[in-house]
């Protein structure tokens, strides 16, 4: 089970700095997303760095944390994907990189990336 949760929290990912402690340059704010008919709201804020897995274990990925909610109702935890383009346009938006290997959380009804846009 912790083997399909690592591979779930690889393929959905953020916008992050590339590791090295590149400065995060993204806005913080509140972005309003269209992904595949639905709106999203994401918000790009302050946070602590998230994680990247590798071969030699977790490593810290630092950026802006992005929350994903979708407007008028809660997520599910098989929504990864479209939290996934919704957080790499509105990291785009905001003038973030994305990093494919930043992994996601999911937490009451939206999807978390720590680390997420920098």
């Amino acid at each position: 089970m912790a083997a399909i949760m690592g591979m779930v929290g690889l393929g959905v990912s953020a916008c992050v700095a590339p590791q090295g402690g590149t400065a995060v340059s993204s806005a913080a704010g509140s972005y309003p997303v269209t992904v595949d008919g639905a709106a999203y709201t994401v918000d790009i804020r302050p946070g602590p760095a998230g994680q990247q897995l590798t071969r030699v274990g977790a490593v810290p990925v630092p950026g802006r944390t992005v929350t994903v909610a979708r407007d008028g109702s809660a997520m599910g935890y098989d929504e990864g994907l479209p939290a996934k383009k919704a957080a790499v346009e509105a990291c785009g938006s905001a003038g973030g990189r994305v990093n494919d290997g930043a992994v996601a959380q999911f937490a009451s009804g939206t999807w978390v990336f720590k680390g997420g846009c920098a």
